[in-house]
């Protein structure tokens, strides 16, 4: 039996939410995968403090642009960094990266693994559970 675990949005900067309709899905052992990769988990504490740049990511940790970009795009692939456009005042404009979630759960009990994760911002307490 393949398990996986589903993410579901949060509100964007605009306060919008882009619903359930955006939900993603991810295998346990992708999620496995994913969390015990040290550059994902740098990346994912840089990110807990705040909206981040990869120009400021790549400043703020060991990793090389290369490495902070695909673990951006896996972050962004299993729901747990969503991006939005930033745009300075004198026209220029970058992605901004920022956690969609704030706690990823991991249990065994006798139906087996499961994975829920916790989403902040408004429904913040809110779980939701793996997809049988």
């Amino acid at each position: 039996m393949t398990q996986s675990f589903r993410t579901t949005d949060r509100p964007g900067p605009s306060g919008v939410a882009a619903g359930d309709a955006d939900a993603t899905t991810v295998d346990v052992g992708e999620l496995l995968a994913l969390l015990g990769d040290e550059y994902v988990r740098d990346l994912l504490g840089q990110l807990s403090v705040g909206s981040r740049t990869a120009t400021e990511l790549v400043a703020a940790t060991t990793a090389s642009k290369a490495t902070v970009y695909r673990r951006l795009n896996r972050l962004v692939d299993a729901g747990f960094v969503a991006t939005r456009m930033a745009f300075d005042p004198d026209g220029h404009h970058r992605q901004v990266y920022h956690l969609r979630v704030s706690e990823a759960t991991l249990s065994l009990d006798d139906d087996g693994l499961s994975a829920a994760v916790r989403r902040d911002g408004p429904g913040a307490g809110e779980t939701v559970p793996v997809d049988d």
